[in-house]
């Protein structure tokens, strides 16, 4: 039997991050929490304490979603496993799929990642569900079962990220050396996207994630920055991007409040991306 690893990234959870994990927990052999949080949590700490299969980590500041990811990475290959699960922590599965997921990864060994097909209880509404196996460029990191020494070997998630498009490039990468992503569409996690509600501008039904400042900050950097690198291998990913930018201003200008403090740190991230400045935002 395939033996597996999970890891999930905490940031400030709340006592609900329980539940999401115990929802795949008994599926994987072992589960590194990483929490980037700036102090321990102590009801984590206690809830896992006397579980082997369970090593917490709590890292006393944010390090970012790329650098946590890749301690992970760093500890699964040192403990044996093959195969890493990454979760978000606000991310769970309804039923026990898991080890049908690490088959999938099985089957040929140009797939680089799989990813369960995404559920979005408010929000845009999921692609509906195949019975195939579908070839994409992109898929979020929630849910993925990875190859631990393929992304070892290709240098891991791009720590200078921070957050926000982590998942993007290390696709796009892998892709781009001639690995496979794949979305599983006959399983699915459920996932929180920002914090979602529905607005109605006209006769359509808007979903604004109104992600904070900071976030759209990161946002408009990495994703020039993954649009520069690989938008000339992959033209159709680039004019996707392009269109997605254009909307989330419109969105912002439209529906969603703090206008111009967002629109400022969306000028702030073209500019640092611009002027090479990645990392963890100096901007107050």
């Amino acid at each position: 039997m395939v033996k597996i690893a999970g890891t999930v990234i905490l940031y400030k959870p709340d006592t609900g991050v329980l539940a999401n994990i115990y929802s795949y927990l008994d599926q994987i052999d072992k589960l590194y929490i990483i929490d980037n949080s700036d102090a321990a949590s102590e009801i984590i700490k206690k809830e896992f304490q006397y579980n082997k299969n369970v090593e917490y980590l709590a890292n006393n500041r944010n390090l970012g979603i790329a650098s946590a990811l890749n301690l992970a990475l760093v500890q699964a290959e040192k403990d044996g496993f093959e195969y890493l699960l990454t979760m978000d922590q606000d991310s769970y599965f309804e039923d026990k799929i898991i080890e049908k997921m690490v088959t999938r990864v099985l089957e040929d060994e140009k797939i680089g990642i799989v990813s369960a097909r995404h559920h979005y209880p408010v929000g845009k509404k999921a692609a509906e569900k195949s019975p195939s196996i579908i070839d994409k460029l992109v898929a979020m990191t929630s849910g993925n079962i990875v190859k631990v020494k393929l992304l070892r070997s290709i240098g891991g998630y791009k720590d200078d990220l921070f957050v926000d498009y982590v998942d993007h490039e290390i696709c796009l990468r892998l892709n781009s050396l001639g690995y496979m992503v794949k979305i599983l569409d006959d399983y699915k996690v459920i996932h929180s996207l920002g914090n979602v509600n529905v607005k109605r501008l006209l006769w359509k039904k808007i979903y604004p994630t109104n992600h904070s400042y900071i976030r759209h900050y990161y946002r408009t950097r990495n994703r020039f920055f993954v649009y520069k690198t690989y938008g000339k291998i992959f033209s159709d990913y680039r004019k996707i991007e392009l269109l997605n930018f254009i909307k989330d201003i419109l969105k912002i200008i439209l529906l969603e409040d703090q206008k111009w403090k967002k629109l400022k740190f969306i000028f702030w991230g073209l500019s640092d991306f611009k002027n090479n400045v990645f990392g963890e935002c100096g901007r107050v």
